[in-house]
């Protein structure tokens, strides 16, 4: 007796297959969202929805291609038929939950930002096409408004933090940067547009955190890093980024603006190794962190001002949402006793390098914890348990969001957020 639970990311789709009789992990698939051919972001993903004629029906089918390819790989690698899957768990955000169901999420684009549905939904297997038992049913975790979806509510569900006394930040970061904030007394939820460089995508040499992709540096007079799986590097991904530019900012390649210095000032500092990295193209400067002669197919790896900049206004945005939660829940740095950094770009980041560019405050009292993929951690125990779905919905009576963008402090604090 066999369920599959998934965690619908704009970028990555993420299923597990999981034994029903005894909470087991079997399998783990996961995949490029296709959506992304018709968008990075959901913004476009929605105007090709509302847009095209068959925009809406596309983005449900290659959901749907996308699911079943999940659910062939894991069946495959488990050794078990895919009739044998009675139950589906899906959390994501808010718009990928109407494009899964097919729901036109035309309203998410505009002020107020209203979602057709946000209730929990129960529907049949066959009624979605689905390559599992055609009885089966799928449920899919409620939303709490426009911009903060059930994948928020998984990440609230799995850390546990709507249980707890002491206050806890949740942040879980990809093209959009959810946060909660709050204990068992209030929990607020916010989100900002975080753009795609923490995932890696529109950089120079960005790319998902795959074989590799460089997830760590460190500067010390040379550059050295990590590309995972061992292997010759082929781009950067959001975590190598981030930990990047905590040492570039260290080492004094880039101040506290941002702007990259130029090789003369690097070799009048005495940093010699580093200026030969500094290249100067057209308007901007690019500093070399991989070489030809060491990266894959002989390919540099390379770091533009444009990715800084990047960084700066997704960190900026991600830091000023976290800003205003404490503004609004009238506390300090020194009242947060737990962090938990969620995603794929949470679980690897360093929380120094995360301190050293300023992604988030300095949390004096508190433990930071990298909680791998919470919001899919939500799912399963959804799938798993008629008492944790049931609490998803009880964790939407009582959570409340907060709308940044009619804020005019938000535009203060972003602006201030941007520097290093």
């Amino acid at each position: 007796v066999l369920g599959v639970a998934v965690d619908i990311g704009s970028t990555t789709v993420v299923g597990y297959l999981m034994d029903l009789e005894t909470g087991q992990q079997l399998a783990v698939s996961s995949l490029l969202n296709p959506q992304t051919r018709y968008g990075d972001d959901v913004v476009s993903r929605i105007d090709f929805a509302t847009n095209d004629p068959t925009g809406l029906e596309t983005l449900q089918s290659e959901l749907i291609k996308a699911l079943n390819t999940i659910i062939a790989e894991t069946t495959r690698m488990a050794g078990v038929s895919a009739q044998n899957i009675y139950g589906m768990c899906l959390v994501g955000n808010t718009t990928m939950y109407h494009l899964f169901l097919g729901i036109s999420p035309s309203a998410l684009a505009r002020a107020p930002y209203v979602p057709a549905v946000v209730d929990a939904m129960r529907v049949a297997a066959h009624e979605l096409g689905l390559a599992i038992h055609p009885d089966a049913h799928v449920w899919v975790l409620p939303n709490i408004a426009g911009w903060v979806g059930a994948d928020t509510v998984g990440v609230i569900l799995s850390t546990g933090m709507y249980l707890q006394d002491d206050v806890a930040l949740a942040i879980d970061i990809g093209t959009n940067g959810e946060m909660a904030l709050g204990s068992r007394q209030r929990l607020i939820t916010c989100s900002t547009a975080a753009g795609p460089a923490f995932e890696g995508a529109q950089l120079s040499c960005g790319m998902r955190a795959a074989g590799g992709a460089i997830d760590t540096v460190k500067i010390d007079g040379d550059v050295h890093w990590h590309a995972i799986g061992d292997s010759a590097p082929r781009g950067i991904c959001g975590s190598g980024l981030v930990d990047l530019i905590a040492e570039m900012l260290r080492a004094g390649v880039i101040d506290s603006t941002g702007m990259m210095q130029d090789s003369e000032t690097l070799n009048q500092n005495g940093q010699h190794k580093l200026a030969e990295r500094i290249v100067q193209e057209g308007r901007q400067r690019v500093f070399e962190l991989v070489r030809p002669s060491e990266g894959a197919a002989g390919r540099t790896v390379r770091v533009t001002q444009r990715d800084v900049r990047e960084l700066q206004l997704a960190k900026g945005a991600i830091r000023a949402g976290i800003e205003i939660l404490m503004k609004e829940l009238g506390i300090g740095p020194s009242d947060v006793k737990y962090v938990y950094l969620a995603g794929a770009f949470g679980n690897y980041i360093k929380p120094e390098s995360a301190l050293a560019i300023g992604l988030i405050p300095d949390f004096p009292q508190a433990q930071i914890v990298p909680v791998g993929n919470a919001a899919g951690s939500g799912a399963k125990m959804a799938l798993l348990s008629v008492g944790a779905r049931n609490e998803a919905t009880e964790i939407l009576r009582n959570v409340e969001y907060l709308e940044l963008s009619g804020r005019p402090d938000f535009q203060e604090q972003f602006a201030e957020a941007m520097l290093f």
